[in-house]
């Protein structure tokens, strides 16, 4: 009994190397859990962030072809672009919706992977001619034909535009009948 009381008097108080190994352990498994659950996060937020920008840029595209077309006297469409006479300020003007790759030339071959959708004046009417690639830019990155398109059925205009960004793929599509034709 003796020899144990010394014993114990002779303990020092420390830490085993086991004990240590152990806690730094736990403590590097409980860092990385931290730090992968926060780039999840921050992840999934900048893919929302850009789910949203993608789907705002479809749908303000979308939005101005159906305004336009359901204002318009007239609407022609061929080579997946539509051609509208809308009367402003009391006299017709021409314009075309058109998609766009640098790439390609008017009629387009649709060849490319992406393209833009752009709105070019046309001189000489809704039949006239504009400059393939001028215009204002409606939006971008627009997957080819036949994931997005412009067709018609009689007098009635399809619009489906069709974009990617990333791992995400975003279609919206809408149909328009001039109201003034």
């Amino acid at each position: 009994m003796w020899s144990m009381a010394r014993a114990m008097r002779n303990k020092k108080n420390g830490f085993t190397l086991l004990e240590i190994v152990f806690t730094l352990t736990l403590i590097v498994f409980l860092i990385s859990s931290v730090l992968f659950i926060y780039i999840v996060v921050m992840r999934n937020s900048y893919n929302q962030g850009n789910r949203t920008d993608l789907h705002e840029k479809l749908h303000f595209a979308l939005e101005r072809v159906v305004r336009d077309v359901r204002n318009a006297n007239a609407i022609s469409v061929a080579n997946n672009a539509i051609r509208f006479t809308l009367n402003e300020s009391g006299s017709d003007n021409s314009y075309i919706y058109y998609l766009y790759n640098i790439s390609d030339v008017w009629p387009p071959a649709f060849n490319q992977t992406t393209y833009e959708m752009r709105r070019a004046s046309l001189a000489g009417g809704i039949n006239g001619t504009f400059t393939y690639g001028a215009g204002d830019l409606m939006t971008t990155g627009l997957r080819a034909p036949s994931y997005s398109s412009i067709t018609n059925s009689g007098n009635v205009a399809r619009i489906r535009l069709n974009a990617s960004m990333g791992n995400d793929t975003l279609v919206i599509s809408g149909y328009a009948r001039p109201r003034n034709a």
